[in-house]
């Protein structure tokens, strides 16, 4: 089964929602102490440490209905409706052992999730590949907002609007600081140890430019431990070169294995203003 970007958006915003209920999971059999005290009243504390676990669970169960619906998958969106509507409290826990608290809500609804996943490619699923995917079709978000980019900045800023929404964490200018300059990639997923680099040319010497500042920020980026994968977009205002031949430039020139180079195409004022 293949997906489309919508779907591997909304399964890398359920894994990032996702991975923290664990978490609230904790707090809120902290809070509670289940188990403990048969006349216990909750505090103000507990009450709110449910009230934050049942409304991420809340949102995981629609999350999931959707993605079931998306994969054209209404057996299993029916199962989940009907597990959903079997629930009475949401923030219900058990204590496995001292200071362990599960949820069997929050297990039921993973192994579905994980039963959906399955089906579809790997690299479609992963966090980082719904990044790339947004990423190669900048063009399309760009002309889809009818922009005329005259500089990368505009691109970026554009494609960073996109990208939060997947990654709620995504920072702009992120910086990386060396022992004499402090380097910015256009925006960071912190959660991915994902960056992303833009260039953007309308000629053969601008793109020479772009390939040389690529491996400047190759040498600023390396030993960071904040970031792993780092996207070098080169936007072109005509198609000065091909797909092909930006890899062969960046295995010929013994790029780090961690870039991924990506090209894409499309217009912009300053090619016409020459024009």
């Amino acid at each position: 089964m293949t997906v489309g970007m919508e779907e591997q958006l909304l399964i890398s915003a359920i894994r990032e929602s996702s991975a923290r209920i664990p978490g609230l999971i904790h707090k809120s059999g902290m809070e509670n102490a289940y188990g403990l005290s048969a006349d216990y009243e909750p505090s103000d504390e507990a009450k709110w440490a449910d009230m934050a676990l049942a409304h991420a669970l809340e949102r995981l169960f629609i999350d999931l209905i959707t993605l079931a619906e998306r994969f054209k998958l209404p057996l299993i969106a029916q199962r989940i409706l009907a597990y959903r509507a079997s629930i009475k409290d949401l923030s219900s826990l058990e204590m496995w052992e001292p200071d362990f608290w599960s949820s069997e809500i929050y297990i039921t609804l993973d192994d579905y999730f994980e039963c959906m996943v399955s089906m579809v490619d790997g690299k479609a699923i992963s966090g980082l590949g719904a990044l790339q995917s947004i990423l190669e079709n900048t063009s399309n978000i760009i002309a889809d907002r009818n922009l005329d980019p005259k500089n990368e900045t505009e691109i970026n800023r554009e494609i960073r609007k996109v990208v939060k929404y997947a990654f709620h964490g995504t920072v702009s200018n992120t910086a990386i600081p060396k022992l004499i300059k402090t380097y910015k990639p256009e925006f960071g997923v912190p959660s991915l140890k994902a960056a992303v680099e833009y260039k953007f040319a309308t000629d053969e010497n601008e793109v020479k430019r772009a390939f040389a500042g690529f491996y400047e920020d190759m040498h600023g980026y390396s030993n960071t431990t904040d970031y792993q994968t780092f996207f070098a977009v080169l936007y072109t205002s005509d198609r000065l070169l091909n797909e092909k031949q930006m890899k062969a430039e960046f295995k010929g020139s013994l790029a780090d294995m961690n870039w991924v180079p990506i090209l894409v195409h499309g217009s912009n004022s300053k090619i016409k203003n020459k024009a």
